[in-house]
């Protein structure tokens, strides 16, 4: 008896094996499937999707990604199988520059302790906060990514004149500054007298008046 054996000669290759996008995720996203047989397709990834998982003989994948807001380039691999045959592709999204910017340059609270405002930072790095004066409170002082900032004037400012600070915020070789000012308080002269007082001769109560006006300026 003769035995017939039935070889089998599947194939399967993919082409390119590395694929480079962009930030954006611009670039080149297909890769293709040459085969005889059947395959699927597996990979890990929160940013990415294929426009298919699996499949039979030759086909055209599309590769989709989301932005890469960070500074730090991503890296994903894409197994292909398919008649004992294992395949990968491998996919790499460039970093974002870094960023760092203010909602304002300048910032306002009023006279009295405990006026509050506030600002925004919209960033992709690690930041911190310098050249916070004695007089105010932030909530944060440093951190990363986008953060909203309260301002808040620990003390009344008693004077006529509005006094300012300007506060630093850095991070990635990013500079970014923010001058707060608190406002003056309003000017005012009170005179008192008693009914004492009214009792003295006019040039008495003229000198005493005055007197008190100079104290309380």
């Amino acid at each position: 008896r003769t035995k017939q054996l039935v070889v089998t000669n599947d194939n399967l290759s993919v082409y390119p094996n590395n694929i480079f996008l962009d930030d954006k995720g611009t670039g080149a996203n297909i890769f293709n499937i040459s085969s005889s047989t059947d395959w699927n397709i597996q990979f890990i990834s929160d940013w990415l999707q294929l426009s298919a998982l699996s499949g039979q003989f030759d086909k055209s994948i599309s590769i989709s990604v989301s932005p890469n807001t960070s500074t730090s380039t991503r890296n994903a691999t894409i197994t292909i199988t398919g008649g004992g045959i294992t395949r990968t592709v491998t996919v790499t999204q460039q970093a974002a520059s870094a960023y760092l910017n203010v909602s304002t340059n300048t910032l306002s609270v009023g006279s009295a302790a405990n006026s509050q405002s506030s600002f925004s930072i919209s960033s992709n790095i690690s930041w911190n906060i310098t050249g916070v004066p004695t007089w105010l409170t932030l909530t944060y002082t440093y951190g990363s990514g986008d953060q909203s900032i309260n301002v808040t004037a620990t003390s009344a400012n008693i004077s006529t004149n509005t006094r300012n600070a300007t506060i630093t915020i850095t991070g990635g070789g990013i500079t970014r500054t923010v001058t707060v000012t608190q406002q003056a308080s309003n000017a005012y002269l009170n005179v008192s007298t008693t009914a004492s007082e009214l009792d003295r001769p006019p040039t008495a109560r003229a000198v005493l008046v005055s007197h008190r006006i100079a104290r309380k300026s």
